[in-house]
């Protein structure tokens, strides 16, 4: 902002524009509470203020390529060109970055004969059917489960800790079943939802690890993980780092490569833990102390609303039963090679590549991890050794949405209720999973040695003026008995 209005003349103008461009600060995309892409990143070309005339000191227009609808290579050369020396992109899990001169988002697809994916694309109607009709139970309201996912996450008492909030990583005995829920598991399937990571369908940079951060969409996302973030700690404050454990980081540790003002000092978690001090803030964050308010505003964005009564049904919605479905995972079990998990309450149809549209899905987990080591050199030590000691990751599918509609449904038979009861019935009957990798590809669970997935029966105590009481989760047994990958996990 500042290289742009440095060069102007010194005049009453240019303070204006310096003032403007000292209090621009990067946006955000809350898809949880909009889950349309915002129109800037829409349209390939944009107008904008060129200059204001000197005289009528009204603004003056010019079209331009719009950065943010993609990220063209500078040069011109495709990413994975040996020009780029250290920085060239390699085949990156069977889809061809290295042939994108720019950036995608569901473009990249084999059924493109003219390739257009090479230059760079971006099919919006594909991104708003995914975020808006995910691959997460479907309820009667386009986001709503997305929603139910983010108001369950800042509740202050679904989270028992920072660790817990924030990673998908497992540890053994630890926790409650409300923690298998967290900010990076959302993060993982936005990733997914986004970019698109199947080549048949329509794949895109922001579903693959070593290029997603080359679209420019990449930042409103995390910008949005980053206001979460801030989110849950004004609501939870006293939540920090927990005791570290195998390959964790401390919060005195540097965070290479982000460098301070100094540039021989390195950003630490602590140092950046009151973020306000980096001269930002958001504006729902409210008053610190204020916990009534921030639950009044938590709600108001993504809260009760998501569990009322489907239009036209006599279900009650908030009869106090909750189900979720919790998940332990290996994401190196293919050394990196992502995957998803879909989870099915009804017949499976179709091919793989298009499972999420089933009527009967109601869930997915994406791994969000990429190779860590081919042709025998590493790519990502970090994620080597976190496979070698057997790090394992978690996941939370909330369904009491995908439930309520089935038994709202009158082509559904023999459900009509979600007392716990009939729920058990319908899931030991109906239940299952499939694993898919980025190229349309089923593999059988019994390829994941280390998959548990159990789902659990709890309660929610709705408030509307303040943060919902969520516990009392239980097994149940029977959804998963004998089905390969159905196991027991343990908690505290």
């Amino acid at each position: 902002m500042e290289k742009f209005v440095n060069p102007m003349p010194e005049d009453e103008l240019k303070k204006i524009w310096k003032i403007a461009a000292q209090n621009w600060r990067l946006p955000y995309w809350d898809w949880a509470n909009d889950s349309n892409v915002p129109e800037l990143l829409t349209k390939p070309r944009v107008k904008i203020v060129d200059t204001v005339d000197p005289f009528g000191k009204n603004p003056l227009f010019k079209e331009v390529d719009n950065p943010m609808w993609r990220f063209r290579m500078p040069t011109g050369k495709p990413m994975g060109d040996d020009s780029h020396g250290d920085y060239k992109i390699n085949y990156v899990d069977g889809l061809p970055f290295d042939l994108c001169v720019g950036t995608n988002r569901y473009g990249l697809t084999w059924k493109d004969e003219k390739r257009s994916w090479v230059e760079g694309t971006s099919n919006t109607a594909a991104i708003n059917a995914a975020t808006s009709k995910h691959d997460w139970p479907k309820a009667q309201n386009r986001n709503d489960t997305i929603k139910d996912a983010v108001v369950r996450l800042l509740n202050p008492a679904y989270s028992t800790s920072y660790e817990k909030f924030v990673s998908t990583k497992y540890v053994k005995n630890t926790g409650k079943p409300e923690d298998y829920l967290s900010l990076e598991f959302i993060h993982n399937n936005l990733h997914d939802w986004i970019g698109g990571s199947d080549g048949n369908t329509g794949a895109g940079h922001m579903s693959s690890v070593p290029v997603s951060a080359f679209d420019p969409i990449f930042w409103l996302h995390h910008c949005n993980i980053d206001r979460l973030l801030a989110l849950f700690q004004v609501i939870n404050w006293s939540k920090w780092f927990d005791k570290p454990q195998h390959g964790d980081k401390s919060p005195s540790d540097d965070l290479v490569p982000f460098r301070t003002g100094n540039t021989n000092v390195f950003y630490t978690s602590n140092s950046v833990r009151e973020w306000w001090n980096l001269n930002y803030t958001y504006p729902d964050e409210g008053a610190h102390d204020n916990l009534s308010g921030l639950a009044k505003t938590v709600n108001q964005l993504y809260g009760e609303d998501t569990w009322k009564p489907i239009p036209g049904s006599q279900l009650v919605a908030k009869d106090g039963n909750d189900y979720i479905i919790n998940v332990v995972y290996n994401r190196y079990a293919l050394g990196g090679v992502p995957y998803k998990i879909h989870f099915f309450i009804g017949d499976v149809e179709g091919h793989p590549s298009i499972y999420s549209q089933q009527q009967n899905h109601v869930g997915s987990i994406y791994t969000f991890s990429s190779s860590y080591e081919s042709n025998g050199e590493v790519h990502c030590q970090n994620c080597k050794d976190q496979a070698k000691a057997g790090i394992l990751s978690k996941a939370q599918v909330p369904i009491k949405l995908a439930l309520q509609r089935q038994a709202a449904d009158e082509q559904v038979p023999n459900f009509t209720s979600t007392a716990p009861q009939v729920v058990e019935d319908r899931l030991q009957d109906h239940f299952s999973w499939k694993i898919v990798l980025n190229s349309g590809i089923e593999l059988p669970a019994s390829a994941f040695p280390d998959l548990k997935v159990q789902v659990l029966k709890g309660t929610k105590d709705s408030d509307p003026s303040g943060f919902s009481s969520f516990g009392g989760y239980v097994p149940l047994p029977r959804a998963t008995q004998g089905k390969v990958g159905g196991g027991n996990i343990q908690y505290e």
